[in-house]
């Protein structure tokens, strides 16, 4: 005895002839803004010892000539700028972050090693431990 094969309609095609189109398409360079601006977010962690403030920064990926950092009023600016590469679209991301009172801000240096920005930011002498001797 031989099988009746039954072809059923698919409704997706019945879709796309309804519409003409992707109905999604129009929703692409806000997922894709999305995308770029949540690509490099990365997480601060401070820590601190008597000389001065690091903060850490997970950055993979992220080439040396792509970073640039700006200290202005208490903040310091992260700026990636990534040109377009097989892997991904051309996008650029700022993050600030806010930096305790009393550092020397013109002594200030980073540093980017596998992929791990430090930002080292040298405390003034008002905000270093003073040692008391105790009589």
């Amino acid at each position: 005895m031989l099988a009746t094969i039954t072809r059923r309609p698919d409704p997706f095609t019945a879709f796309d002839s309804f519409f003409g189109r992707d109905p999604f398409e129009a929703f692409a360079p806000l997922i894709e803004a999305a995308r770029a601006s949540t690509s490099h977010s990365a997480a601060v962690e401070w820590f601190s010892d008597d000389e001065a403030y690091y903060a850490r920064l997970d950055l993979p990926g992220v080439p040396k000539t792509s970073l640039s950092l700006e200290f202005e009023s208490g903040h310091v600016t992260l700026s990636i700028a990534q040109a377009p590469t097989k892997d991904s679209t051309q996008g650029s991301y700022k993050k600030r972050i806010q930096v305790p009172d009393g550092i020397e801000a013109d002594q200030a240096e980073a540093t980017l090693i596998d992929g791990v920005l430090t930002l080292t930011l040298p405390k003034t002498a008002e905000k270093k431990p003073v040692s008391i001797e105790i009589a």
